[in-house]
């Protein structure tokens, strides 16, 4: 095949770069490629039949380039074109695995192993599963804890600390459900702080708490 002056990039591997699979391309020496890449981490999440932890771009062949070679890019610019990002940490849901939720998800309804799945309006409810149309998110709701200390860093650690305590998380998942979906706030100096989050229905049910959340911000549907 000749090679490409310009190589589009819009398809991902399985988390894997493998010698044995074809590359795209290949592209001239000094030509350009343009990678439309994910939202954001975490891909499986929403979409069970990518097989890894991770979306890999897929590789692009470099025309005369060897094994071992090291090559020059240049990015000339970087484009936002996706209104909404993801992220998140480890978290295994019983029911939607075969083992590694990474590789072996499953629709937790018909029992699909990696199926596919397709967007159908907007918000929580919207990744639906190609063969029976089940929800595929999880429903949360937003709740506030305190935390106190001797200075902020000290309250932000409390709170981050208590948080993960009371909904049995681990502080790492506790500080990105902080960042993608809440905040810390200084309450008072030189140690008082709220720290803001959304936290899986689920969980606030086991805790008791569902009904008070539900009520505060009128969660009834």
């Amino acid at each position: 095949m000749s090679a490409l002056q310009t190589v589009l990039v819009n398809e991902f591997t399985n988390a894997v770069l493998d010698p044995d699979q074809p590359m795209l391309g290949p592209v001239r020496d000094g030509g350009r490629i343009i990678v439309n890449t994910a939202a954001g981490c975490w891909g499986p999440m929403l979409t069970p039949r990518l097989k890894g932890g991770h979306e890999v771009s897929k590789p692009v062949f470099v025309e005369g380039a060897e094994p071992g070679d090291a090559i020059v890019i240049r990015i000339e610019s970087v484009r936002v074109t996706s209104d909404i990002t993801s992220s998140g940490v480890d978290h295994a849901v019983p029911g939607r695995a075969n083992g590694d939720g990474f590789v072996a998800g499953v629709c937790p309804q018909c029992g699909t192993e990696n199926p596919e799945t397709h967007v159908k309006g907007v918000g929580k409810d919207a990744i639906r599963c190609d063969i029976c149309g089940t929800k595929g998110i999880e429903k949360s709701a937003p709740i506030s804890v305190i935390g106190t200390g001797t200075n902020l860093n000290t309250a932000v650690d409390n709170a981050l600390e208590r948080t993960a305590a009371l909904f049995d998380m681990t502080v790492p998942e506790v500080k990105n459900r902080v960042t993608i979906t809440g905040a810390i706030e200084i309450g008072r100096a030189p140690g008082v702080v709220t720290a803001s989050l959304r936290v899986p229905v689920r969980k606030l049910q086991e805790k008791g708490l569902w009904e008070l959340v539900r009520d505060q911000y009128h969660m009834y549907r």
